[in-house]
């Protein structure tokens, strides 16, 4: 609990020091869904995991705004969270939510659509199979809460804006004692979240293998106190 607390308090102070003007709050479906699809696509359009299941990549935006991320969008505004980041009131990254319950049935239920399955690697069901087991395995309990998606815009990256988008929910979860738990496929997010008060609960350092195609590697990590 000192070593997360020493963390917010730590963004805090940096916060001060660059005289921040942003602000970090939940967001509104009816108003912002659309920004959040738009920045989701722009920040994924090179990660790992989304260019495995979308291998071409001059159809992976358009295939990601249409069939990848409005599930997820609907289910995390209407079963979990949504947040959202503003700078001089211009919405520049956002984090989504759930319960793991909610996110097994999500991850258990995203599959391409079939008339577009030509665009998809053969892999896509596979993938998010095995992420809907690591949540059922690795993550410790349904009273946690499972970041999906943390995405920044990529003009906007490495100015300390995903910590402070972080920051209320995991101060939130600290004074309920709620765990947090998550996946990621690199070694930059994973070094981003240890700063953050997360540690690495298991690793799979060797590329997993989805139907004899070789996938990305997977950490997941949790912060509990």
């Amino acid at each position: 609990y000192k070593s997360n607390r020493a963390s917010i308090e730590t963004g805090k102070i940096l916060d001060s020091l660059f005289k921040d003007s942003g602000i970090t709050k939940p967001l509104n479906q009816s108003i912002e869904s659309n920004l959040v699809l738009k920045i989701m696509c722009r920040a994924f359009e090179s990660d790992l995991g989304i260019s495995f299941i979308c291998p071409k990549r001059e159809k992976r935006k358009k295939l990601m705004e249409k069939f990848v991320f409005p599930a997820t969008i609907r289910t995390c505004f209407k079963k979990g969270q949504v947040w959202g980041r503003f700078q001089e009131n211009e919405l520049v990254a956002v984090s989504l939510w759930l319960s793991p319950s909610n996110a097994k049935s999500l991850l258990k239920s995203t599959k391409p659509p079939v008339r577009k399955r030509r665009n998809f690697s053969p892999q896509f069901s596979s993938y998010f199979r095995h992420l809907e087991q690591l949540v059922s395995s690795d993550c410790p309990n349904d009273n946690a809460l499972v970041l999906l998606y943390l995405c920044v815009e990529p003009h906007f990256q490495r100015r300390g804006l995903g910590s402070r988008l972080l920051r209320p929910v995991l101060e939130n979860l600290d004074y309920e004692q709620t765990p947090c738990w998550l996946f990621t496929h690199s070694d930059a997010s994973v070094n981003f979240f240890l700063k953050n008060g997360f540690t690495i609960k298991n690793k799979f350092p060797e590329p997993v293998r989805y139907n004899k195609i070789s996938g990305p590697s997977i950490w997941t990590m949790i912060r509990s106190l």
